[in-house]
């Protein structure tokens, strides 16, 4: 059945030593929108100038790029320890390329956003380095801190993928509120069309909590609001979005009104219970994380959890003793707990 859906453009621009994380940013986009397009009608389209720039002629290569792409709602740029070679109106492509990103932040603060990450690691060999061109990358993080961006650094391209993963998860929360332009709360078509209780009624669905969210978007809107939360260096990040992943392949593919979507919801939070138990050391702040996230996902389908006595801390304990992706034991836990 065909739909309409709400498209982001990601320019990504970049000098040619940081394909390795311009891959790694490919796999992100394609996580997040396999997460979004259906339940918020929202997809992100990634434009680099390798699959959507076109043979034209211009002042130059450069030129030609600005004219075919110059528009776009999220401009991301990535630099190391190369910056590029001058274009006769900048000093390279990517810094032309941000520049006329700021004039049009300038113009228009709610038009376009801007994000900026440099890998801060030294390179296999110091051969590989030129001199000229890393104080030039050195010059323009500056340059990009006094125009007002808020840069990111990062080591590793495991690092830039937790950390983007969550950034453009931000930005793609607060278009239509704080910047860009509106969209629907909730997108899905309604629950009456799709779901029903034993009687045929429509299915009822708790307010404080809309049936249109991804389980990604919960878990990084809870992680925001938990400070001084330090993740495991040795839990695999790519393992727990795995986990979220997972999550949200069940639930979408259960009914919202039945036994089935009532035990895929309970699963669902096994999965990322466990997952974010392993995440984090272990305290207070990481439990309350936690119970805030199963709580929600169980809202999802119409459920609430009976906590009792010690209930909060025995789910936390028993989802960190299950770590290694041993959820059953949590999943049997919710279901004794869980009401309607």
């Amino acid at each position: 059945m065909a739909r309409v859906e709400t498209v982001l453009s990601v320019f990504l621009a970049s000098p040619g030593d940081v394909a390795d994380a311009r891959k790694r940013l490919e796999k992100v986009v394609d996580e997040l929108n396999y997460i979004w397009s259906r339940q918020y009608r929202l997809r992100i389209e990634l434009v680099k100038w390798e699959t959507h720039a076109y043979s034209d002629i211009g002042i130059d290569a450069q030129d030609v790029i600005n004219r075919q792409l110059n528009e776009f709602d999220i401009f991301l740029g990535i630099m190391w320890k190369r910056f590029g070679e001058p274009t006769g109106r900048a000093e390279s492509g990517t810094q032309e390329e941000f520049m006329r990103a700021r004039q049009r932040h300038a113009e228009d603060p709610e038009a376009v956003r801007i994000m900026f990450y440099f890998k801060d690691a030294a390179p296999e060999r110091l051969s590989n380095v030129d001199a000229e061109q890393l104080e030039a990358v050195n010059r323009f993080r500056k340059e990009v801190a006094d125009s007002g961006v808020l840069y990111w650094t990062y080591k590793t391209t495991s690092e830039f993928e937790s950390i983007v993963r969550q950034h453009l998860s931000r930005q793609v929360q607060e278009w239509g509120k704080t910047w860009g332009g509106v969209v629907e709360d909730s997108t899905r078509p309604p629950i009456s069309a799709t779901a029903t209780d034993e009687a045929g009624k429509p299915a009822v669905i708790p307010e404080d909590e809309p049936q249109a969210r991804s389980v990604t978007a919960i878990v990084f809107e809870e992680v925001g609001r938990v400070e001084r939360l330090r993740q495991r260096s040795a839990h695999d990040p790519e393992v727990i979005h795995r986990s979220f992943i997972e999550a949200q392949a069940v639930l979408d593919s259960s009914p919202n009104a039945d036994d089935w979507g009532h035990l895929a919801a309970q699963q669902a939070t096994a999965l990322v219970a466990v997952a974010l138990a392993g995440r984090f050391e272990e305290g207070k702040a990481a439990q309350a994380l936690v119970i805030r996230v199963c709580e929600r996902i169980m809202n999802l389908r119409g459920l609430r959890i009976n906590w009792g006595d010690e209930g909060k801390e025995s789910l936390y304990k028993l989802s960190v003793e299950a770590k290694f992706r041993q959820d059953d034991e949590v999943l049997w836990w919710l279901k004794r707990q869980a009401v309607e």
